[in-house]
C-alpha cells in the first residue's frame, strides 16, 4: 500500500515509485494524497499488506507521516513493514532518526532497491498490479 499523509498533496514521486514497483511484478495499491492516519490504519487492517510506503515533502507533512507510522505500529498483528521517503528526508536527514520505519533512500533507484529488499521477492504477480484506491475521495 502507498499513500501520502494528511496535508501532503505532492504525490508524483510516490506515484513513480509505485509504477516502478508494479513494473517489477509486485501488486501495488495506491491510496492517494492527504490520507488520514485512521483511514490508512483501517485499510491496512482490512488488506493486511506486507509493506506500507508513505511520502512527505515538508516539515509539517513529515510530522503527519510520523504520526501515521506510529498509528500503524500500534495495530495488532499482523503488522506490515513500514517505509517512508520524500524530499524533506533528503533535505533534513536528521528527521530520519526520529521517524519509525525504513527510509527508502534519496532517489527512485534506491527506493526500488529498498522495497525489493523489504519484500524479499514476495507477492509478485504477472497481471496488471497497480491499482488506485478510492478510500477517501
Amino acid at each position: 500500500l502507498a499513500a501520502c499523509p494528511p496535508g501532503e498533496w505532492h504525490e508524483l514521486g510516490l506515484l513513480m515509485i509505485c509504477l516502478f514497483v508494479a513494473r517489477r511484478g509486485y501488486t501495488v495499491r495506491y491510496l492517494g494524497a492527504n490520507l488520514p492516519a485512521a483511514e490508512l490504519a483501517r485499510v491496512v487492517q482490512q488488506r493486511t499488506p506486507q509493506l506500507v510506503l508513505l511520502s512527505a515533502q515538508t516539515d509539517a507533512t513529515a510530522e503527519a507521516l510520523g504520526d501515521a507510522l506510529r498509528t500503524l505500529r500500534r495495530l495488532p498483528p499482523p503488522r506490515p513493514e513500514l517505509a517512508y521517503g520524500g524530499w524533506i528526508f533528503n533535505a533534513r536527514p536528521e528527521l530520519r532518526a526520529r521517524t519509525l520505519g525504513v527510509y527508502l533512500g534519496a532517489d527512485a533507484r534506491a527506493a526500488i532497491a529498498t522495497v525489493e529488499q523489504l519484500l524479499g521477492g514476495g507477492q509478485r504477480t504477472t497481471r496488471a498490479p497497480l491499482r488506485f484506491g478510492d478510500v477517501h475521495k
